[in-house]
């Protein structure tokens, strides 16, 4: 089983990872494009506090095991260092890891591509006002999501911020 060893809180504990049964992190040959050589993280994971209860969190890109597929995952962190996994979006084929990242955002207003005129799907917000840390789900030059925790939902939520 692989896992990933991580410092929190400015350095002051370690927290160790493992991905859950039926999925693992991606290797280094499966991530080897340039433009990932910008981010220190290769823009696979990422730590913030997502649900605001002072706690960092964790997301991160996984691979099925077998290597069929990938998704975001967020590992929430409780007040005993033990991480629960939610699976924030569906499986997607492996062949977009290329090209797949993860980015942090900070609290804010973000723009969805409803505010943005591409058009609104029922329910669709043209606008979400977070105000905890979030994540950004991208395709390299191409289509970003929001992945934000919805306190009213208790629940991870998502929307796009350009298509």
């Amino acid at each position: 089983m692989t896992t990933v060893t991580m410092l929190t809180a400015a350095g002051l504990s370690k927290v160790t990872l493992s991905p859950p049964h039926g999925w693992r992190l991606p290797t280094r040959d499966e991530t080897e494009q340039s433009w990932r050589a910008n981010n220190p993280s290769r823009y696979l994971f990422v730590h913030g506090d997502f649900t605001g209860d002072e706690h960092i969190d964790t997301a991160m890109i996984l691979v099925r095991s077998d290597g069929s597929g990938l998704a975001p995952f967020v590992a929430l962190a409780g007040p005993d260092d033990q991480r629960r996994f939610l699976q924030a979006e569906q499986t997607n084929p492996i062949s977009y890891l290329s090209e797949e990242g993860v980015k942090l955002l900070k609290p804010g207003k973000y723009i969805t591509t409803c505010g943005k005129d591409y058009g609104c799907s029922e329910n669709e917000k043209e606008s979400v006002t977070i105000s905890t840390d979030a994540i950004e789900f991208f395709k390299y030059e191409g289509p970003a999501r929001l992945i934000y925790w919805d306190k009213s939902k208790g629940a991870l939520s998502e929307a796009w911020l350009s298509d």
